[in-house]
C-alpha cells in the first residue's frame, strides 16, 4: 500500500486570536483581534479562557489552522491521518478537526473561516463538517493523531487541498458554559518550528494499482 506523507503549508498554517469584554462577542466575532502565520509554534493555539482584570476582564479564544496541499495524490486515499504535535499545554481534552475555508494565508478575518459557523451564536456542532473524531486527549510531547473521515477524503481527492481548523469543542463549538478561568488551553507546533519531526502532516494511505491483464484476439494458445 503506496504511502504518501504531506506537510502543512508555512503559509496556510497558523491561528487567530480573539478577545471581547462578553463570551458572545468573542465568540461570534467575524473576524479576531490577532493572527498570525509566521510563528513556528504557539503554546495558546486552541484557546477558550476569561483573564480577569481591572474593568472586568476580558474572553480570549484561539483557533488554529493548517493548510495541504494534496494535488500530488492521484489516486483515491484509502485512509489519511492528520497529525498534530502538542506544545506545552494540554488543557482542551477534546479538539475538534472541522473543514475550514481559509486558503494560503492566515489573516484575522479567518476566525470565523469554517465552514457551516453560523455567528449568530448557538451549538455549531450540527453545523460545521467534522473531519475526524474529536480527541480525547492533547499530548505537549508527541503527535496528536486524528483518523479522518470519508469527507475529508473526498475533498483531498476532489479539491486538490485540505484546509482544516482546530478548535475546542466543549466551548467554543458547542456553546458549553463561558469559560471562568484560564485553564482551557492546548498549544502545537506549526511548520515553520523546524524540522520535519513536529510539522503537522498528512500520512495519506493508497491502494496498490491493479494490473488489468490484455486481451488478445484471434491469437491461439
Amino acid at each position: 500500500m503506496p504511502t504518501a506523507t504531506i506537510y502543512s503549508d508555512a503559509t496556510g498554517d497558523g491561528w487567530v486570536l480573539n478577545s471581547d469584554s462578553t463570551w458572545n462577542g468573542c465568540r461570534d466575532d467575524t473576524a479576531g483581534t490577532i493572527s498570525s502565520g509566521t510563528g513556528g509554534s504557539n503554546a495558546y493555539g486552541i484557546r477558550n479562557v476569561f483573564v480577569s482584570g481591572r474593568g472586568g476582564g476580558l474572553y480570549y479564544i484561539n483557533r488554529s489552522f493548517l493548510y495541504f496541499d494534496t494535488s500530488s495524490i492521484t489516486s483515491y486515499p484509502t485512509s489519511v491521518t492528520l497529525q498534530v504535535y502538542g506544545h506545552t499545554n494540554t488543557g482542551i481534552a477534546r479538539v475538534s478537526c472541522v473543514k475550514s475555508t481559509h486558503g494560503t494565508s492566515i489573516s484575522t478575518a479567518d476566525f470565523d473561516a469554517i465552514d457551516g459557523w453560523d455567528n449568530s451564536g448557538g451549538n455549531q456542532s450540527g453545523n460545521l463538517t467534522f473531519y475526524a473524531n474529536n480527541t480525547s486527549s492533547w499530548s505537549n510531547s508527541s503527535y496528536n493523531d486524528f483518523t479522518l473521515n470519508s469527507t475529508a477524503i473526498s475533498d483531498i481527492r476532489n479539491n486538490d487541498y485540505m484546509s482544516v481548523c482546530l478548535m475546542d469543542f466543549d466551548n467554543d463549538i458547542r456553546n458549553g458554559s463561558a469559560p471562568t478561568n484560564t485553564s482551557r488551553v492546548s498549544g502545537l507546533k506549526f511548520t515553520e518550528y523546524g524540522g520535519i519531526t513536529t510539522m503537522p502532516r498528512i500520512v495519506v494511505n493508497t491502494a496498490d494499482a491493479v494490473d488489468t491483464p490484455s486481451t488478445f484476439f484471434g491469437a491461439n494458445f
